[in-house]
């Protein structure tokens, strides 16, 4: 018998059916919200106490993508006039680093903002004009990439240790 309480994969999935949901919602209402935000958390949580024993590392992986993530806003927002990023995608992008750490977090920044930069060049090219009410947000792009880094995580870390080792 399977038992659920200590199944690895019953976490990986919980943790991509909550980026999945927030994915959509933010597609849909341009918001992320914060139960889902907080129900990565308890799952992120749930992962540390049944698997993982190296929390600090995590934790600070937390911290700098949160104070990496403010300050690209701050500055954004003082150089352009504008906000960068809303604040529903740091606080995403930082419950992430605390389940994937900062290296791998890091790599899907630039990920989704590649997978980001390829949507918009093709609708560009198509003549799709953008406003306030057609817009892809960011959310949906981080939401998707970190499903496939979620469910590959092994994978692409032996990947990367090959490259760089």
């Amino acid at each position: 018998m399977i038992d659920l309480f200590y199944n690895q994969n019953l976490v990986i999935d919980l943790f991509c059916f909550v980026l999945i949901v927030i994915a959509v919602v933010d597609l849909k209402k341009y918001i992320i919200p914060n139960f889902l935000v907080f129900a990565l958390m308890l799952i992120t949580g749930y992962k540390f106490i049944l698997f993982d024993d190296e929390i600090g590392y995590y934790l600070i992986s937390g911290l700098i993508t949160a104070g990496l993530m403010l300050f690209l806003y701050y500055l954004g927002k003082k150089e352009l006039q504008k906000e960068p990023i809303g604040f529903g995608d740091i606080k995403l992008l930082t419950v992430i680093a605390l389940y994937h750490g900062i290296f791998l977090t890091l790599a899907g920044i630039w990920v989704a903002s590649l997978l980001a930069l390829t949507v918009y060049m093709i609708l560009k090219l198509s003549g799709k004009q953008f406003s306030q009410s057609n817009k892809i947000p960011f959310g949906f792009f981080i939401g998707l990439t970190f499903v496939f880094l979620t469910i590959y995580e092994f994978d692409i870390k032996v990947f990367l240790l090959g490259i760089f080792a």
